[in-house]
C-alpha cells in the first residue's frame, strides 16, 4: 500500500462520523413539524372482490409525478398485506397534497404484476375510485383525491381484464 493511499484511506475512515453525522442532521431537517402534523390524516382502504385468497395485496399510495413511474416502483409509500376478501389497511400520517391509490393482487406472491404476452394483467388491479383505463391503466386525474385534516376511506373492487 503506498504512503498516498494509506493517508487518503486514513482521511476517508477519520471522516466518516463528521459525513454520517451531517446526513443524519440533514435528515433531521427535513423532519415533519409539529403544525405539519395537525394537518396529517390517515386513508383508509377496505378491498372486495378478492379472489382467491391467496398471495399479497400490493398497495401504492402515489402522487402525480411518481405515478407515472409505478410500474418501476416509483410510489414511495407501499405496503402489503394478505389477500383476503373484505380486509383493510391504513395509510397513517399522510402528508396534505394530491395522492391516487393503487393496488394490484400478486395471487401469486411474485412481487410482480403478471401479464400476457401483450401486456394486459392476469392478476386483478384496483384504484382509488375503482378507476379504470382504457388500453392501459387508468390517468392519475382518474385515482386522484386531496387529502387535508380529515381521514378518509377507500373502497377498492378488486377487478381482472375480462372478468
Amino acid at each position: 500500500m503506498t504512503n498516498i493511499f494509506r493517508k487518503e484511506l486514513i482521511f476517508t475512515l477519520a471522516s466518516m462520523p463528521f459525513i454520517l453525522s451531517n446526513a443524519c442532521e440533514a435528515q433531521t431537517h427535513s423532519a415533519i413539524t409539529t403544525s405539519e402534523m395537525d394537518s396529517v390524516a390517515d386513508v383508509k382502504v377496505i378491498f372486495g372482490n378478492v379472489v382467491p385468497e391467496t398471495g399479497m395485496l400490493r398497495i401504492s399510495l402515489c402522487r402525480e409525478t411518481e405515478y407515472k413511474n409505478i410500474s418501476k416502483g416509483g410510489c414511495p409509500i407501499q405496503s402489503s398485506i394478505d389477500a383476503e376478501n373484505g380486509t383493510s389497511y391504513i395509510f397513517e400520517n399522510v402528508m396534505p397534497g394530491i395522492w391516487g391509490i393503487s393496488v394490484y393482487h400478486d395471487a401469486n406472491s411474485n412481487n410482480k404484476v403478471d401479464s400476457n404476452f401483450i401486456g394486459i394483467p392476469k392478476e386483478a388491479t384496483g384504484t382509488s375510485h375503482n378507476a379504470t383505463g382504457k388500453f392501459g391503466p387508468p390517468k392519475f386525474e382518474q385515482i386522484a383525491f386531496e387529502v387535508s385534516d380529515k381521514n378518509l376511506t377507500f373502497a377498492i373492487e378488486m377487478h381482472k381484464v375480462g372478468r
